[in-house]
């Protein structure tokens, strides 16, 4: 019963009658793949200094988990260590880690904040996915990918911070975010995956930076209430399907108008006319072409802020 451990490896823990805190003894380095497997009645997990990984599936299916310490000596999370904890509320990840694996927080439907500190620079694909509840997100400021279906499912998520350090957003990453509301892609981003806003149907305005220099096949699709997408350079799209769910037209984005497309309104402040009036979220801007710095920073702040 309880801990078994070799060469500083907890391989397994057998839940004890009684025992639903659990705290791992000291002189454990690393959690084993599946450790803890189906424990489902422990709800607390204390993970002593010292430990410097966390095993893929370690705590797979602890259905009653709803805390877990994880210390500043942790460097790496495997693949689905966490997947299915279903009652797990909030995590923090410590500045050590620079690793997570694929699919770490899978189906934790009641996970409701993440905060992942400033060290982690890899995080694997859909390590959200399926998080109904996730409300709050913190991103390392290292972080250069967010992957494949990151946050794909994420319904109640309404707004997050993409870090400067990201260069890529992968394929399906805000897939079905129901109640993304707002979203501003930073300067550092180069390159969007498909359809990774698909379905983002609370979706209202998008700021897309001068570095990103094509819209994929899907990416805002069946965002049904969007209204503004700021383009701060010309965009080529030949994909008919950016922006509908069935080709209607095609589009080259970023010429001096404002086009208004139903619910779709583009808009490129590099190339507007000096003292043109343009309406940008319902307001009404007079701008001289010496201003640009200042638009930028106005459509990006009143894009963020907006209820």
């Amino acid at each position: 019963m309880g801990f078994q451990t070799k060469a500083g490896v907890l391989k397994k823990y057998t839940e004890e009658n009684g025992i639903y805190d659990v705290v791992i003894p000291d002189g454990v380095t690393a959690i084993g793949s599946r450790a803890f497997e189906n424990c489902r009645n422990v709800k607390s997990i204390t993970i002593p200094f010292g430990v410097t990984s966390i095993g893929s599936g370690a705590f797979y299916c602890c259905v009653s988990l709803e805390s877990v310490t994880i210390p500043d000596s942790v460097t790496e999370i495997g693949n689905g260590a966490f997947h299915s904890c279903s009652e797990l509320e909030s995590v923090i990840i410590p500045d050590s880690v620079s690793i997570i694996g694929d699919n770490v927080f899978l189906s934790c439907q009641n996970l409701r904040s993440c905060e992942i500190q400033g060290s982690t620079t890899y995080i694997g694909e859909g390590v959200f996915f399926n998080c109904k509840k996730l409300r709050s997100v913190k991103l390392s400021d290292r972080l250069t990918k967010i992957g494949n279906s990151m946050f794909n499912g994420c319904q109640e998520l309404e707004k997050l911070e993409i870090p400067e350090s990201v260069m890529t957003i992968g394929d399906l990453a805000f897939f079905n975010c129901t109640n993304l509301k707002k979203i501003i892609i930073p300067d550092s981003v180069t390159e969007l995956g498909g359809k990774c806003f698909m379905f983002c149907r609370s979706l209202q305005g998008v700021w897309l930076p001068a570095s990103i220099k094509k819209i994929p096949e899907g990416c805002f699709a069946c965002c049904v209430n969007i209204q503004n997408v700021i383009c701060a350079s010309d965009i080529e799209n030949e994909n008919h399907s950016a922006f509908f769910s069935d080709p209607i037209m095609k589009m080259k984005l970023g010429k001096p108008r404002t086009v208004q497309l139903s619910f779709l309104m583009v808009l490129n402040p590099s190339e507007i006319l000096p003292f043109s009036a343009v309406p940008i979220l319902k307001y009404y801007i007079f701008l001289k072409q010496s201003d640009k710095s200042e638009i930028y920073r106005f459509i990006k702040a009143v894009l963020w802020n907006r209820s």
